[in-house]
């Protein structure tokens, strides 16, 4: 089904490691630029890119598992999809008031 799609997948896989890490390294040099006014805002915006970044790296290294079924992948990915949808509508992951 996916054959076709590895490269896609493979690259799509390591942009997104890739931006994850550049992220982290981004965070740990102005860790010292946050502080407790700034942090609720920094907090806002990188906890969703974050989130996305590992969830497109989740669905684009489950979809190059070798021993995936038509099924087996469309559960697991919707699966994933809902439990992120689900994420989202929860109000403890958003920003707390300092």
């Amino acid at each position: 089904m996916l054959d076709g799609w590895h490269e896609f997948y493979m690259l799509l896989g390591t942009a997104a490691a890739a931006l994850v890490a550049l992220l982290f390294v981004a965070t740990s040099i102005g860790i010292g630029l946050i502080t407790i006014a700034r942090g609720s805002p920094t907090h806002t915006y990188t906890s969703p890119i974050v989130f996305h970044y590992t969830y497109v790296l989740f669905v684009s290294l489950v979809a190059l598992i070798p021993i995936n079924t038509d099924w087996s992948l469309s559960a697991t990915v919707g699966v994933s999809a809902a439990g992120a949808f689900l994420f989202h509508l929860c109000p403890c992951h958003e920003g707390h008031d300092a």
